[in-house]
C-alpha cells in the first residue's frame, strides 16, 4: 500500500466494538449478561518524543520527515503473567513509506507505568552490518508471546525504495527472554536486493507448544508477481530454518496480509488475501486459506474464503482517500478451533461504501460460511476491522465508521451501534463505541496519515493480543485491565459455545496438575505430531491390503459369490456380486496406492453396512456382538479413513501438490511498502 497515494483527513470515526454470540443454526440460547454502565479509564503515555540524532539512518531523504509521529502500534499480553505488556511502534514516519525506526516498551504492572526499549532493526534503534539491522527504515512491527513467556518481534526492514536500483529489504526477528526489556540481535529470515521486496509480515506463536514460532510475508518480485513466503523456528527461537515459498499466485498476482492461525493440534492456517491482475488488466481481489498438519513443510491447495469487495474509504466533507485497511484481513482462532476473519467489504451497500464482513470456517479452513454484516450502521461507511476471540468465547469486533461525521474538529462523538444483521451464527449481538481518535490535524501541511489500525485484547485472554487503536503521536495504554483498548465504552456481553471446552492454564510451572497434564497430554500429543503420517500409511496398507485380495478372490469366484448373495436375498444378485466383489479389489487397490483415498475408503464402508445388514443381522442379539463382527471393524477403519485422508505418504498428497492449485490470473505487485 502506497502511503504517500492515500493521505487522509478523518474526522470523528468511532471505533466500534461488537460481541457477537455464535449459534448451531438456530434455537434459543442463554440471554446475555446485562450491559455494563459507561466508565472512564485513565490513559498512560507509553511513547515519549523522538531523541533519534538527526540523519542516523545514514541516506539522504527521499520524502518527508515527520518528526515525533506515531504509527501502527501494537500490544501483547504475556500469557504467563498478563501484567506485563509489550508495546511497539512506528517511530518518526515518512511520506513514502516506514519509519526511521520500530520502539518497544514494556510494562510490568498492567500498563500503569512503561519502560522503552529498541530492537536493531534499523540503524536510528542501533543497526549495523554487524548485527543485520544496517537498514535506513523499518516498519510493520508485529509481536507475539509464546506459551513459555518468550516474545518475538518482526520487522519489515528496508533501505530504499521498491525495486529501485540499490534497495534493499529483510524480514528480521528478535527475541526478549525478560518481558521486552531486552532485545537480543535480529535474526534475518531473508535479506533480498533491488529484485525483491518483502512486504507486510506477522508472527504467530503456537499457543500450545513453544517451539514453534512461524513468521509469514509476501515477497514482491521484479516478474511482477508476489507470492506467500513462510519462516519456522522449530526450538523456540534459538534456530529458524530457511524461509521458503508455500504459495505462488502466478504471474502479475500477488498475495498480501498473510496471516498464521494455529489450531487445536498444531495444525496451522495461512490467511490472506490474493490480487489477481488479467492479462487485460482487470484487477479482483479474494481473501483465501492455506492449511499445513506438518508445522508449514506442505500446504493444501488454496481455498477461496470470499471475494473481498472493498471500495475503499472517503473523507464525507471533501471527497479525499481515507488510508484504511481496504485490502486486509484480521483473524482469530477461538478455543475449540473456529476460525473467524473479517475484512472490509462494500457487497452489503450495491458497491457504494464498504462495511464489515464476517467469515468463520468450522472445519479448520475447509470451507467457510457466507459473509455475514457485522456494522451496526448499514448506511455509514465502516472501515478497518479487527476480530479476536476471548478464552471465554466471546467474539468482538472493533472497527471505525463515518456514521457521526462533522466539520467540526473539537467534537468527537460516541454512540452504541444497532444490533447486528446476517449470519445465522450470529445470534445476539451488543457493541459499545469507543472514543476515537481525531486524525483531522494530521491533514494539515499534507502530512501522511499512518493506516489506521484497531483491535482488541479481551480480559482473561492468554493468548497473543492483536493490533491496539492507534494516536498519531503518543501509543496509549489502559491504567487498569491491560487487554481492553484504551477507550470508554459501553460494551453488551455475548457468549459463543466453544466446540471444545479447554482447561485453564496454569500459572506456576511446579503445579502438580500442569506436571500431570504435560506428561500425559501435551508431550504425548507433541510426539504424536512427528508421527501423524504413519497411522493413516498402516491403516490404508491394512485394509488396503485385505480387501483387494478379497475382491480379488471374488472376482476369480463370481458364481459362488452370486450364489452366495441369492441366499442373503440380496436383490439383483448378478449384478450387484461382480459390482461389489469390483468395488473391494479396486477400492483395496487404490487405498494401498493412497489414491482417492476418501472416495475407495467411502465406498467400501457401504460394503460393510450391506453386508452386516444382509449377512449378519440375524446373529446380532446384542451390541457386543454386533460390535465383535469383523466387518464392524473395517467399517471404524474406513470411516476414519474416510474422514482423515490419506495422510502425507499417498499419491493423493502428491497430486494436491501439483495440481491441487487453481489456475490463477496474475497479481499486480505494490510500488511502496506500508
Amino acid at each position: 500500500m502506497n502511503p504517500g497515494a492515500r493521505h487522509l483527513r478523518q474526522r470523528a470515526a468511532p471505533l466500534a466494538l461488537v460481541s457477537l454470540l455464535t449459534a448451531c443454526s438456530g434455537g434459543s440460547g442463554p440471554a446475555a449478561p446485562p450491559a455494563p454502565q459507561p466508565s472512564s479509564v485513565a490513559l498512560v503515555r507509553v511513547s515519549q518524543p523522538s531523541t533519534f540524532p538527526a540523519g542516523c539512518d545514514g541516506v539522504a531523504p527521499s520524502g518527508t520527515l515527520y518528526t515525533d509521529t506515531v504509527a501502527e502500534p501494537y500490544l501483547a499480553v504475556n500469557p504467563t503473567s498478563p501484567a506485563n505488556l509489550i508495546g511497539a511502534w512506528q517511530q518518526n514516519r515518512w511520506s513514502d513509506g516506514g519509519a526511521q525506526g520500530l520502539m518497544l516498551a514494556a510494562s510490568f504492572d498492567a500498563g500503569a507505568t512503561w519502560t522503552l526499549s529498541r530492537a536493531a532493526f534499523s540503524r536510528c534503534t542501533g543497526g549495523n552490518a554487524g548485527n543485520r539491522g544496517d537498514y535506513a527504515r523499518a516498519s510493520d512491527i508485529w509481536l507475539a508471546f509464546s506459551p513459555d513467556g518468550a516474545a518475538y518481534a518482526l520487522s519489515l526492514s528496508f533501505s530504499g525504495l521498491v525495486l529501485a536500483a540499490g534497495s534493499s529489504s529483510a524480514m528480521l526477528v528478535a527475541r526478549s527472554q525478560d518481558g521486552g526489556m531486552s532485545w537480543g540481535a535480529p535474526t534475518a529470515l531473508i535479506q533480498d536486493g533491488a529484485q525483491s521486496f518483502n512486504d507486510k509480515g506477522s508472527i504467530t506463536s503456537d499457543p500450545l507448544d513453544a517451539r514453534f514460532v512461524y513468521a509469514v510475508w509476501d515477497r514482491i518480485t521484479s516478474a511482477q508477481n508476489g507470492p506467500s513466503w513462510l519462516a519456522v523456528t522449530s526450538d523456540a527461537g534459538a534456530s529458524w530454518q530457511a524461509a521458503r515459498s508455500i504459495y505462488d499466485p502466478g504471474v502479475r498476482n500477488q498475495t498480501l496480509g498473510n496471516q498464521i492461525a494455529v489450531l487445536p493440534g498444531g495444525v496451522i492456517v495461512d490467511v490472506f488475501t490474493e490480487i489477481d491482475v488479467s492479462a487485460a488488466g482487470a484487477t479482483s481481489a479474494s481473501l483465501r486459506a492455506i492449511q499445513s498438519a506438518d508445522h508449514g513443510g506442505t500446504w493444501s491447495a488454496p481455498v477461496k474464503i470470499a471475494d473481498l469487495l472493498a471500495v475503499g474509504t472517503r473523507d464525507p466533507q471533501t471527497g479525499a482517500a481515507v488510508r484504511d485497511g481496504s485490502n486486509l484481513a484480521s483473524v482469530a482462532v477461538a478455543a475449540g478451533g473456529v476460525i473467524y476473519v473479517v475484512w472490509q467489504d462494500s457487497r452489503f451497500s450495491g458497491g457504494q461504501h464498504d462495511g464489515i464482513a464476517l467469515a468463520r470456517s468450522a472445519d479448520g479452513g475447509g470451507t467457510w460460511s457466507p459473509p455475514a454484516q457485522v456494522n451496526a450502521l448499514p448506511a455509514a461507511a465502516a472501515f478497518t476491522p479487527t476480530v479476536h476471540v476471548r478464552a471465554d468465547g466471546v467474539v468482538a469486533v472493533t472497527y471505525y465508521d463515518l456514521r457521526n461525521d462533522t466539520p467540526d474538529p473539537a467534537t468527537l462523538p460516541w454512540t452504541v451501534p444497532r444490533r447486528l444483521r446476517g449470519a445465522r451464527e450470529l445470534r445476539q449481538r451488543a457493541a459499545a463505541v469507543l472514543r476515537a481518535i481525531d486524525r483531522r490535524r494530521s491533514a494539515k501541511a499534507h502530512r501522511p496519515v499512518p493506516r489506521l489500525r484497531s483491535g482488541l485484547i479481551g480480559p482473561g485472554d492468554r493468548r497473543r493480543g492483536p493490533r491496539a487503536s492507534s494516536d498519531r503521536r503518543s501509543c496509549g495504554a489502559l491504567h487498569g485491565d491491560p487487554r481492553v483498548a484504551p477507550t470508554r465504552a459501553t460494551t453488551h456481553h455475548a457468549h459463543a459455545r466453544p466446540a471444545i471446552r479447554r482447561f485453564p492454564a496454569l500459572q506456576a510451572s511446579g503445579d502438580p496438575m500442569r506436571l500431570l497434564v504435560q506428561w500425559l497430554i501435551e508431550w504425548p500429543e507433541r510426539v504424536a505430531r512427528h508421527l501423524a503420517w504413519l497411522a493413516p500409511l498402516f491403516a490404508r496398507i491394512t485394509v488396503g491390503w485385505v480387501f483387494m485380495w478379497s475382491g480379488w478372490g471374488k472376482l476369480a469366484n463370481l458364481p459362488q459369490v452370486t450364489e452366495n448373495f441369492v441366499g442373503w436375498g440380496i436383490p439383483l444378485p448378478h449384478i450387484l456380486a461382480p459390482f461389489v466383489s469390483g468395488v473391494e479389489f479396486c477400492g483395496g487397490l487404490l487405498l494401498l496406492l493412497g489414491l482417492v483415498s476418501r472416495i475407495s475408503a467411502g465406498a467400501l464402508g457401504v460394503t460393510m453396512i450391506v453386508a452386516i445388514r444382509s449377512a449378519k443381522w440375524g446373529e446380532v442379539d446384542s451390541l457386543e456382538t454386533l460390535l465383535g463382527f469383523d466387518e464392524f471393524e473395517y467399517l471404524a477403519l474406513f470411516l476414519w479413513i474416510a474422514i482423515a485422508g490419506a495422510g502425507p505418504l499417498s499419491l493423493d498428497h502428491l497430486l494436491q501438490r501439483w495440481f491441487g492449485q487453481p489456475d490463477s490470473q496474475p497479481a499486480k505487485a505494490r510500488s511502496a511498502p506500508a
